[in-house]
């Protein structure tokens, strides 16, 4: 049997079947078939694509290290509606990686006590099973070696050093407006303060002190 009639419905096939010469609703049918594929086809691509772009994923995928396995195999925690399709996309999209198989599992974790956090300690609850799936890479991938425990040392200092010193920074900057708020509010009280007594008649508003009047602090 043809391959273009295995792609039918049995419906449509057993009218092809049954006459001699094509319909032309079969046509028609056959016709928006192959257009279809070339829509959905991108060029250097080994499988269908299909139309819907997603710009901005909504989901977190995470490569895991598997040093038991050989550099064709690559293991990754996916969400839970995550399918074989979904990942094959992702990876030829996003990092133009090719894959030639799929596995998929779940992991269930057995039912725990809650924390102490909970409010009853004598129920149980069941955690949200983890999802994982292991692909066939089209081209081998070996990870980096692991750094060794003085190097992660060290960038461990760096990095508390570069923290300790933006926490000074934004504290200094703290204490530098705080200051100025004072400052503002002492010139001001003492604004205050020389507007009242010269409403009261206590003083006088002059040229300075040769005059007679006051001196306004100057900002």
């Amino acid at each position: 049997m043809p391959q273009n009639l295995l792609k039918l419905t049995p419906k449509l096939r057993r009218i092809v079947t049954s006459r001699k010469k094509t319909p032309v609703s079969v046509q028609h049918h056959l016709r928006e078939q192959k257009a279809a594929r070339e829509r959905w086809t991108v060029p250097d691509t080994p499988f269908y694509v299909g139309q819907k772009k997603v710009y901005l994923p909504y989901f977190t995928i995470t490569l895991l290290r598997t040093p038991f396995q050989p550099p064709t195999l690559a293991r990754f925690h996916v969400p839970l509606w995550f399918s074989k399709l979904d990942l094959r996309d992702y990876l030829f999209h996003t990092y133009s990686v090719a894959i030639l198989s799929t596995r998929s599992f779940v992991k269930y974790i057995p039912v725990r006590p809650p924390p102490l956090a909970r409010q009853s300690p004598k129920r149980f609850y069941a955690p949200k099973p983890r999802k994982y799936m292991t692909v066939e890479l089209k081209d081998p991938f070996v990870w980096p070696d692991e750094p060794s425990e003085e190097v992660l040392e060290r960038e461990f200092e760096n990095k508390r050093g570069e923290e300790m010193r933006d926490g000074l920074k934004v504290k200094n900057e703290a204490d530098a407006r705080r200051e100025l708020e004072t400052e503002r509010r002492e010139r001001m009280g003492r604004l205050g303060e020389m507007a009242r007594k010269m409403l009261s008649g206590e003083v006088k508003w002059g040229r300075g002190e040769d005059g007679g009047g006051i001196n306004l602090p100057r900002r």
